[in-house]
């Protein structure tokens, strides 16, 4: 049997198996085609195809680009003639690798996205926290209070006061707070 190759693009694998419990994927091609990739040879050691599936990420080598080796044999499944195309080894085209850091540094601006999504999430919630504190006080919302909640929302975040320390004090009489106590915290 002659060996096939092939460029496709992985649209799906599906894990199945065999009645005698033998494991096999269905790797769907960006034309819908199928072809079987078998974890196991008739010996029972790890197929080369199925080994460089794993490599390349397993089931999450969906949508990547790869150069197959298959073959292809006649046989029959539920009284009707089909042809088994049978992956014996697959690896990634150079457009595949190249698209592969591609989506590597996308996922590295997205992880980058995320952690600044969560620091803007933490950032509100310690903001709000003081705003409750200022309305629990019976402070009036004022440019100036607004201020104060924002000094103390920086200050709680970084632990240090980052501007002047003016307006820093929960109450209105004290204007330039030197050291800040424990004590002094109302909450």
């Amino acid at each position: 049997m002659d060996l096939l190759n092939k460029i496709i693009t992985i649209t799906g694998i599906e894990t199945k198996s065999t009645i005698s419990g033998k494991v096999f994927f269905k790797v769907k091609d960006q034309d819908n085609k199928s072809y079987q990739l078998w974890q196991t040879k008739a010996d029972g050691t790890q197929s080369i195809a199925y080994s460089h599936l794993n490599e390349i990420g397993g089931a999450m080598a969906v949508g990547k680009s790869v150069e197959i080796s298959y073959k292809e044999e006649q046989g029959e499944y539920q009284g009707k003639t089909v042809t088994y195309k049978t992956i014996v080894n697959l690896k990634l085209t150079t457009q595949s690798k190249g698209q592969t850091m591609v989506n590597l540094q996308r996922a590295e601006a997205s992880k980058k996205s995320d952690d600044d999504k969560w620091a803007e999430i933490s950032r509100g919630k310690v903001r709000h926290g003081v705003a409750c504190e200022f309305i629990r006080l019976g402070q009036e919302l004022t440019p100036s209070l607004v201020n104060k909640i924002n000094r103390w929302t920086d200050f709680i975040m970084s632990g240090q006061l980052l501007s002047d320390k003016s307006e820093l004090d929960f109450n209105e009489e004290k204007e330039t707070p030197t050291e800040l106590r424990a004590d002094q915290i109302p909450f």
